[in-house]
């Protein structure tokens, strides 16, 4: 794992997941060859808390997937109409 300045985004990681009291999930889309595409933080706690993903292409930029529900789409939908 690529870690910047001394293993301070590994161990900032952890610190969030665990004042958050959840798992962090993150895909590292420059790994998708590697079995470091998908990592956990915490890695111990990955059933027992709720998990938050995250997308990042370079290890320093992070992004959030958010995904609709269809049930929000379709009441925006039903207000356009009207």
């Amino acid at each position: 794992m690529e870690v910047c300045r001394g293993g301070r985004l590994l161990v900032e990681m952890f610190l969030l997941g665990y004042t958050l009291r959840c798992t962090i999930q993150v895909y590292r889309l420059y790994m998708s060859a590697t079995e470091e595409f998908l990592t956990y933080y915490p890695d111990d706690h990955r059933g027992d808390w709720p998990t938050v993903s995250l997308v990042t292409e370079d290890d320093r930029h992070y992004n959030v997937p958010v995904v609709e529900a269809e049930a929000e789409q379709e009441q925006e939908q039903e207000a356009a109409s009207r």
